[in-house]
């Protein structure tokens, strides 16, 4: 009696160790290239990152900034685009690759950070969100109790 209980726990410690490896995420390794050995070290490096900086405001207008440059605000996303390919193409004429760093306001609609993103990938642009994660006073309560 004592050994067939014992097999079963083996049998279901091994069924969920399996449903465990079967939905967890596996990394694909991937090989770094290493640096040329023919390059010397006072070579200027050419990869330096230009940031495209894009303040949403909760009214759902823009502010694009780039490193001294005046900000520039813009009210609809069909503006913003241009703009920025325009700005993303300067600092690819300055050896810079551009990256661009979304920055919601807290009050801001999720959806107008959304649509940014969405912009900056059909431009094949890199991005970033620079968020602020905001609770609510019922979640503050909800962590207070967790302690």
């Amino acid at each position: 009696m004592t050994g067939s209980l014992m097999v079963r726990l083996i049998d279901v410690v091994l069924i969920i160790l399996f449903g465990f490896l079967s939905i967890s995420d596996i990394q694909i390794k991937r090989q770094i290239r290493l640096p040329e050995s023919g390059k010397t070290e006072n070579e200027p490096e050419t990869s330096q990152i230009g940031y495209l900086f894009v303040h949403i405001n909760p009214a759902g207008d823009f502010i694009l900034t780039m490193d001294g440059r005046a900000p520039q605000t813009i009210g609809t996303l069909a503006e913003l685009r241009p703009a920025l390919r325009k700005a993303a193409d300067e600092l690819r004429e300055t050896k810079e690759n551009p990256l661009v760093v979304i920055d919601p306001d807290p009050e801001a609609s999720m959806q107008s950070t959304v649509n940014v993103y969405d912009l900056c990938e059909m431009e094949q642009l890199p991005r970033s969100i620079n968020m602020e994660l905001k609770f609510t006073d019922a979640a503050k309560g909800n962590q207070n109790h967790h302690h």
